[in-house]
């Protein structure tokens, strides 16, 4: 679990956070990152502006597509030119998902 340290900065553990690798056509490669699932929402942030817990309008997202052994592929939902190598990847803990109503059901009916 991140922590904060005596220098007032953010201490992670080795698993809590990936490292991009490469990023194509939206599709990044991200290194290192242990504890995520299938389907799970995860956070990417520049290593010069890491402030994951202060401001969360600026935050870059994306979704696990596939876990493969030593890196996992998520699509980020950004202009992939946006996201560069070495950027640091967090997990969120929630699942993608979407809110269903009944103007939703229609449009689909």
């Amino acid at each position: 679990m991140a922590k904060l340290n005596i220098n007032n900065k953010v201490d992670f553990f080795e698993g809590e956070y990936g490292v991009v690798q490469s990023v194509r056509d939206a599709v990044v490669v991200v290194k290192g990152l242990q504890f995520v699932g299938v389907n799970e929402m995860v956070e990417f942030y520049s290593t010069r502006t890491l402030k994951p817990f202060i401001n969360k309008r600026l935050v870059m997202k994306g979704v696990v597509l596939n876990l493969e052994q030593g890196f996992i592929k998520a699509l980020a939902f950004v202009p992939d030119y946006k996201i560069k190598k070495g950027f640091l990847v967090f997990p969120t803990g929630r699942l993608i998902g979407f809110s269903v109503n009944l103007d939703l059901l229609l449009v689909v009916l």
